[in-house]
Formats: structure tokens, sequence, C-alpha cells
């Protein structure tokens, strides 16, 4: 699958990507580097992301509902209204 131009697969290395509201439902980017992505109001229901690395990502407004996030690097990420693998809207 590729999404603007970038190629969505496990361990890809997607630093400082564009995906604002992209369609990654289902993506799986397991151990995957984005690392400074702009995943604003990006759709990633039942996406897998084990292992990623989405460090000083921006994920305001992002949709995880039924995300695989187990062991990913979220440290100092954007989570402003982001909807979380539970349903939860973190403020």
């Amino acid at each position: 699958m590729e999404v603007n131009g970038y190629r969505i697969e496990p361990s890809a290395n997607l630093e400082g990507a564009y995906f604002f509201v992209a369609g990654l439902r289902k993506a799986n980017l397991q151990g995957a580097n984005l690392r400074n992505a702009d995943l604003r109001s990006a759709y990633l229901q039942g996406a897998n992301l084990e292992g990623a690395n989405l460090q000083d990502a921006n994920l305001q407004d992002a949709y995880f509902l039924g995300a695989n996030l187990l062991d990913a690097n979220f440290n100092g990420a954007n989570f402003d209204c982001t909807t979380m693998p539970d349903g939860t809207i973190h403020d």
C-alpha cells in the first residue's frame, strides 16, 4: 500500500512523513519509524503500530480505535483530541 508517496509496510522509515487526514485503516506499520510524522486527523482504525516509533509525532485528532499500540514510543507526541484504541478521547 502507498499513501502520499510513502510505502506503508512493517519497519518502514517514515520519519517526518505527511499523513494529514490520511486513510491508514488496518495499515501494518509494526516497527515503523514515524518520528516527527504529521498524522493529524489520520484514520488508523485497526492499524498495527506495535513497536512503532511515534516520538514527537503530531497525532492531533487522529483516530486509533482498535489499533495495536503495544510497545509504541509516543515520547513528545501531540495527542490533542486523539481517539485512543478503547474509544476514549485524549485531551
